[in-house]
């Protein structure tokens, strides 16, 4: 079963190889999934829009949507999405640029959070910066999935989520290193 997750760390560090992996997996397990994709980095999944959305699913488990900057096109997915669909994983690359913000967070996306899971909404994020995602995000969010960060003000937020864990990463020689939280418990350390 997937909970809302996160998945943070900064350009280069293996966000989007691991997107990429869960959605091979997603996509073999026959599960339907909509890429929210802003930089055009997932160009190996059939590209939709909003109003051939429902006929391409029957077609295709995993598909993608052109993300925007443009607050009237987030909210027209976000509540294209709140409204139209079920049992889903949706995935939001590059939050903090989609409506994802700190102290400007889009309140379609919010109410996506916060009530979509009533409707099998699962939604997976991926940011650089971790201390500019909103707290309603990282909190709604019951696994973290933590990557190496540039600045100490990303490590704070990490260490809220886990200090021991926060340390090990910042600590690691390796790049690409990996941590999976579960409710703020180490699950898995990939170094």
């Amino acid at each position: 079963m997937v909970s809302h997750t996160a998945v943070i760390g900064r350009t280069g560090t293996g966000k989007t190889y691991y997107l990429k992996q869960q959605l091979k997996k997603f996509d073999k397990l026959n599960v339907k999934c909509l890429v929210m994709d802003i930089e055009g980095d997932f160009t190996g999944i059939k590209r939709t829009n909003l109003k051939n959305l429902k006929e391409d699913f029957k077609r295709h488990n995993v598909l993608r949507v052109q993300g925007s900057e443009e607050k009237e096109k987030q909210n027209m997915i976000y509540d294209f999405v709140f409204k139209n669909l079920k049992n889903i994983i949706f995935v939001i690359d590059e939050i903090n640029s989609q409506g994802g913000r700190e102290k400007s967070l889009n309140p379609s996306l919010e109410r996506l959070f916060i009530r979509g899971r009533k409707r099998g909404i699962k939604i997976i994020v991926a940011g650089q910066r971790a201390s500019l995602i909103s707290k309603t995000i990282l909190s709604s969010c019951t696994i973290h999935v933590l990557k190496k960060q540039g600045w100490e003000n990303d490590y704070k937020v990490y260490n809220q989520l886990n200090k021991h864990v926060s340390d090990l990463i910042k600590d690691s020689k390796n790049k690409y290193v990996t941590t999976v939280l579960k409710d703020g418990i180490l699950y898995k350390l990939y170094d």
